[in-house]
Order: structure tokens, then C-alpha cells, then sequence
């Protein structure tokens, strides 16, 4: 019996940007607060470009998709694949998780250079 898999990884890189949008950013930044960004990364993560919003499920496709994964599981079990059901879910979830850990540490590590940037630019009086 072959069962398919699909995993999904989060990867991220700092857009390319001028001085002046660098420290337009970093201005903007420091004013919101960089927690207001890590939070906003964090809930754009999974989406892609130009991608709306979805709305919440109502609650009768979130019984139903209960139901068909609970089933889903129960076949698994049932012939005795089991072990490789709970293997195979911890290896999906850790290359997930992981991967939007460090995803998510390199955008911090940006926005700190993008704050130090302006706050250095601000401290020698420069426009």
C-alpha cells in the first residue's frame, strides 16, 4: 500500500530595497513597534501574494472534515499502518515548524538591522 505525502516548508528572504525605502522601513518600525511585524509575518505565513484573506469554516465543514480525518485515521489503524501514520505526521510537522522557526528568526534578524539602521541614520541628525 502506498500512501502519498505533502509537506509544505516556510521559506523567507529580505526584499531587495533603496537606502531611503530602508529607512523609511526602519522609521515606520520603530514607530508601530517591531512586534506588530513579527505578529503580521506570522499571520501571512502559508498565504501567497495577492491572496485574500479566507473566511473562517462554519462549523458543519468543521464536523465534517472531523469526521472524514477520525475516519481517515480509524482505516489507517485498521490495517495496520499505524506506526507510519504517527511517523509521518511528526516528520510533516517538524519540517513545518522548523522551517517557520527559522523563517521567522531571519525576518527578525532584518528588522533589527532595518531599526539599527535608522536609529543610527537618526542619531547623526540626517535627513
Amino acid at each position: 500500500m502506498v500512501i502519498p505525502i505533502q509537506y509544505s516548508y516556510i521559506s523567507w528572504n529580505p526584499p531587495k530595497l533603496t537606502d531611503e525605502e530602508e529607512l523609511a522601513l526602519g522609521r515606520q518600525i520603530a514607530v508601530q513597534g517591531r512586534e506588530h511585524f513579527v505578529a503580521e509575518f506570522r499571520k501571512s505565513i502559508g498565504r501567497r501574494k495577492g491572496q485574500p484573506e479566507r473566511q473562517p469554516a462554519s462549523p458543519l465543514k468543521i464536523f465534517i472534515a472531523i469526521l472524514f480525518f477520525v475516519g481517515g485515521i480509524s482505516f489507517v489503524v485498521a490495517v495496520g499502518m499505524g506506526p507510519l501514520l504517527v511517523f509521518g505526521i511528526v516528520m510533516i510537522t517538524g519540517i513545518y515548524l522548523v522551517s517557520m522557526h527559522f523563517a521567522t528568526r531571519k525576518f527578525e534578524r532584518w528588522i533589527d538591522r532595518l531599526v539599527a539602521k535608522y536609529a543610527e541614520h537618526a542619531a547623526k541628525g540626517e535627513q
